[in-house]
């Protein structure tokens, strides 16, 4: 009889082990796949951050870029560049001297030849020498002023609108009077062309 109860005893503390070794066994898979749950919750989360990232990221790249406008300065960069020349008439006369027309007929090939060359305005200086009276003077200054003008405007075709004429008379000489050799200079008529290329 204590073979028996000896028995049942040790068969029930065997029972009793392997109950418990099973419910370890079941405990530690319910830990592992709980263990194993939580990356998989992690990793939903990174996904939906990685996903609203990519979101900003598009909508931030829909924004159109501004518009760069790029402007011509060629026509700022230009320069006024003067020609100058000048004619000598004779003793009570608006007709150019001979000699002198060369100098008309030199500017007239010099823009002739160089047509990028703009006339953007021209200046005419009629004078006299002492001889006469003042008024005279002007009016004859006004007279080669004038003669000049409408040479170069048959000549070139130059827009009367960009000629300016002044008529010194004797009041502006370009050198004295007191020799018939400055005389005969102050018997003239100055031309300055401004041209832009």
């Amino acid at each position: 009889m204590s073979i028996i109860k000896l028995i049942l005893v040790i068969l029930f503390s065997l029972f009793i082990v392997l109950m418990i070794i099973s419910g370890c066994a079941t405990k530690s898979e319910a830990v592992v796949e709980e263990s194993k749950k939580i990356p998989e919750e992690k990793e939903v989360v990174k996904e939906e951050k990685v996903e609203e990232v990519v979101e900003k990221v598009e909508e931030v790249q829909v924004e159109e870029e501004p518009e760069i406008i790029i402007v011509d300065k060629t026509e700022e960069t230009k320069k006024i560049t003067p020609y100058n020349f000048r004619v000598e008439f004779d003793l009570d006369s608006a007709v150019i001297r001979r000699d002198y027309y060369a100098n008309v007929q030199e500017a007239i090939d010099f823009l002739k030849t160089n047509p990028k060359a703009e006339i953007v305005k021209v200046l005419i200086e009629g004078r006299t020498d002492s001889s006469g009276s003042e008024s005279y003077n002007n009016a004859l200054a006004k007279q080669r002023a004038n003669r000049v003008k409408q040479l170069l405007i048959d000549e070139l075709e130059i827009d009367p609108e960009i000629i300016e004429t002044h008529s010194f008379g004797e009041s502006n000489p370009i050198t004295s009077n007191k020799t018939e050799a400055g005389r005969q200079k102050n018997r003239s008529a100055v031309v300055t062309i401004s041209l832009i290329y």
